[in-house]
This record gives structure tokens, C-alpha cells and sequence, in this order.
């Protein structure tokens, strides 16, 4: 039910860094609740710790392939492209990873976000 509620926060509002992390961490909470239920089913709970282990490198290393601020800033322009409101000043706290996407979409963005935008993240 999290995970639910996590995907109308996102539908509703965009993507987040928080919101983002979270999505991540559910899905990897998910599939360590499936390895440990394996675990139980076949007695050999004792393997739990490096199955543990395991997941927290697989959360970090999704984080690191998933380019978290790009990642924000193409689904939240989706979200623009499709109607919703975009968060432009949130936009423009991300990382210099969100940088060449933010400048790439100055042409499909509302005027005013276009504004914010070229204020803190002139193009180059």
C-alpha cells in the first residue's frame, strides 16, 4: 500500500528526490521480502545477512545507474508535456546532471518555467 500511495504522490506531484529514493528502496525492500520468504521455505535463513548485504549494494548501485536528477527531470517533463504543472524551481535545485535536459527542454516548457529556469541554469 506504499508502494500505492507513492505512485499517487508521484502522479500528482512529480518526482522528487525523496520520492525517488523511496520508489527504489521499495522495489528492493520487495525483492529481499521474496529472498527472505525463499530463505524460510527452504530452512536456510542463516544466508539472510549476505542476502541483506546484497540488497543494500543492489539500492546503491541502482541509485548510481539510474541518474536520479536526470531521471526527475525526464518524468517530470513528461508530467509538463502531458498537462501538469511543472515544479521549475524544484528543477532548478538538482544536480548538473539535470542540466542538459533542462536546457534541451527550454522550447517544450511553459513561459514561466522557462523564466525560472534560465534565471539559475543559463545555457552555456
Amino acid at each position: 500500500s506504499a508502494f500505492q500511495r507513492l505512485l499517487l504522490y508521484e502522479n500528482a506531484f512529480g518526482f522528487t528526490r525523496l520520492r525517488a529514493y523511496t520508489h527504489v528502496a521499495i522495489v528492493w525492500m520487495a525483492v529481499l521480502f521474496v529472498g527472505f520468504l525463499i530463505l524460510l521455505l527452504l530452512n536456510r535463513l542463516r544466508r539472510f545477512a549476505p542476502l541483506a548485504a546484497l540488497a543494500a549494494v543492489g539500492f546503491a548501485v541502482s541509485l548510481n545507474l539510474l541518474n536520479v536528477d536526470a531521471f526527475i527531470v525526464r518524468h517530470n517533463l513528461a508530467r509538463s508535456a502531458a498537462g501538469e504543472e511543472l515544479d521549475a524551481w524544484y528543477l532548478t535545485g538538482l544536480s548538473n546532471d539535470a542540466v542538459p535536459l533542462l536546457v534541451a527542454a527550454l522550447d517544450d516548457v511553459p513561459e514561466d518555467s522557462v523564466e525560472i529556469l534560465l534565471e539559475l541554469h543559463p545555457p552555456a
